[in-house]
């Protein structure tokens, strides 16, 4: 879900309606987790944190093999696959992304 949704109660399908509150996303009146709309960057910053590993491994564990598995040309600076690009900061934070390089 889209991180920079305000805050609220938002339609979603169905007639079901669901709460955004920070990072957690639930069905209105109910406490049923819906999702979550923390941004991949934070969320591989905070896989780096708890379970104490490297960034570009929580980084691979996110992005490089997930990609494997479903037959995409990403996640490799290789000829003959797609040319987007995603520089961090040490901190793990989005420095600038290009897409179709």
């Amino acid at each position: 879900m889209d991180p920079n949704l305000p805050d609220g109660i938002h339609e979603w399908r169905d007639g079901i309606k669901f709460r955004k509150e920070g990072h957690k996303v639930s069905i209105e009146g109910t406490d049923t987790l819906a999702g979550s709309c923390c941004p991949l960057w934070e969320c591989v910053r905070n896989l780096s944190k708890f379970t104490n590993i490297p960034l570009s491994e929580a980084l691979l564990t996110a992005t490089r093999h997930p990609a494997d598995l479903l037959g995409l040309n990403k996640g490799r600076l290789e000829e003959g696959w797609d040319a987007d690009l995603v520089v961090l900061g040490h901190d793990g934070t989005v420095k600038s992304t290009w897409v179709a390089g």
